[in-house]
């Protein structure tokens, strides 16, 4: 289950360097993930 969140969460980073997402939005899309762990 740890590695399935932990892809997740590289795909989400690898999308937010794609679409150079700055720095506000990415913490808040992080936090968003963190709470829906």
């Amino acid at each position: 289950m740890k590695s399935l969140q932990f892809w997740y969460w590289k795909q989400d980073f690898w999308l937010c360097e794609k679409l150079q997402v700055n720095e506000k939005e990415r913490l808040f899309l992080f936090h968003l993930f963190l709470k829906s762990i």
